[in-house]
């Protein structure tokens, strides 16, 4: 499931994006709640169009607004994602990639490192042992929905209750096969035994004829951040050779790649979740 890389439709929507991110850093170049003839003044926009720009980042959840009297805007912790997830992916890549292609060599098969976005996984890794000749097309940038991928439900899984919460909320439970998960009870009860087993297997749920197991990697605060897996047709790889053969390999390798990762102190590090 490849994405098209996006790209701005026209100037003006360039123009728009770049005066968000501006208004972005004047906020946290301040440090305290701003009025909007002050943000005005520093960002030389006009008045309209630092209202309509705060609007838009205050429904995207990256700003917010004081009450009467002040109507000040201030910046929400949403925004440390921005830099968050582009560092959390870089560590982890770098960490993981050996680690991944250890793994590769020893299954013979197809081994992906992925981050969670929303209610999708974003792949930022993947190592290809041999062709699949599947007709999903998976590369770095892809994305996945976390409801019937192996690493979108390892991860789920072990989410805080209230976040597991909010992705599953966003889940589409579009039916790619017939063995697809399309309502939410089914899946709260295969991540109650995901969290037994600590890994997720996917059988066919995205595409007849590909299985893969997926294990959580975890990041600050002892919460899952991403996750890695082992993907191939189900002609090469049955259930029980994935539960007795690879998914215990699987898990001590993403847990070498959770313990060796920097750990933020707690002072005024990001909590992710």
């Amino acid at each position: 499931m490849n994405q098209e890389p996006y790209r701005a439709e026209s100037e003006q929507e360039k123009g728009t994006l770049a005066r968000g991110l501006r208004l972005l850093s004047v906020l946290a170049a301040v440090g305290k709640p701003t009025g909007l003839s002050e943000l005005t003044q520093i960002t030389g926009f006009s008045k309209p169009t630092v209202h309509r720009l705060a609007r838009a980042l205050v429904d995207l959840g990256y700003l917010e607004q004081a009450p009467a009297p002040s109507f000040c805007y201030s910046l929400r912790p949403k925004v440390l994602e921005l830099g968050y997830n582009y560092l959390a992916g870089l560590q982890v890549r770098e960490l993981a990639s050996p680690l991944m292609r250890s793994l590769s060599e020893q299954f013979g098969e197809n081994v992906t490192l992925s981050l969670l976005d929303g209610s999708e996984v974003v792949y930022v890794e993947r190592l290809e042992a041999r062709p699949t000749g599947l007709f999903f097309k998976t590369s770095v940038g892809s994305r996945m929905p976390v409801y019937c991928s192996s690493m979108g439900k390892a991860i789920l899984a072990l989410l805080p209750d209230a976040h597991r919460s909010k992705v599953i909320d966003g889940c589409s439970f579009e039916k790619y096969t017939e063995f697809t998960i399309t309502d939410r009870k089914t899946l709260e009860e295969e991540l109650a035994t995901i969290r037994q087993k600590g890994y997720a297997i996917n059988d066919q749920e995205m595409e007849l004829g590909v299985r893969s197991v997926g294990a959580p990697i975890f990041g600050d605060r002892g919460l899952p951040i991403g996750a890695i897996n082992i993907s191939a047709p189900s002609v090469r790889l049955t259930r029980q050779f994935l539960e007795e053969e690879v998914a215990p390999v699987l898990v001590k390798c993403a847990m070498e790649i959770s313990l060796s990762r920097p750990y933020l102190d707690g002072n005024g590090s990001a909590e992710r979740f």
